[in-house]
């Protein structure tokens, strides 16, 4: 075998050993924290629709964006958007709340869309325009009734 066809067996096996490393590991996260992840969403939702019940779409936004100032992981960032995509679909309407908004499938327009957004309420960093898409989700989609 030549010496080239020697490094790519070489490199393909180092490939190969780490995508083996990564999908083991990711198999045992989920077999040791999957079903505390998967709780942790169940009760973010529960908690979402209970508080969207007895405020309005801008509650919910104001309520989440509040939490997330005290986010110090992306698990928190992902339980406070399940609670946020939760709550907008139980609470009551606020008056021009979806107005303006972008669809998803235009990307320049939803990235500035969300960055505007996030400046107009003070907010710096990448957590705000994350946020800012499960409302631009939620305002974009049919809405069910």
């Amino acid at each position: 075998m030549s010496k080239a066809g020697k490094i790519v067996l070489i490199v393909s096996g180092i490939i190969g050993l780490i995508l083996l490393i990564i999908i083991g590991s990711g198999v045992y996260w989920w077999q040791t924290k999957g079903q505390e992840f998967m709780e942790a969403g169940r009760k973010a939702a529960i908690a979402g629709e209970k508080f969207g019940k007895s405020t309005e779409e801008k509650g919910c936004l104001d309520f989440a964006l509040n939490r997330l100032d005290a986010c110090t992981s992306m698990s928190c960032e992902i339980y406070n958007s399940v609670f946020l995509a939760n709550c907008l679909s139980e609470s009551n309407k606020t008056s021009g709340f979806c107005k303006g908004i972008p669809p998803q499938s235009e990307i320049m327009q939803s990235a500035r869309w969300r960055l505007a957004a996030c400046e107009k309420l003070g907010r710096k960093g990448q957590r705000c325009p994350r946020m800012m898409g499960v409302v631009q989700k939620y305002c974009t989609q049919p809405q069910k009734e």
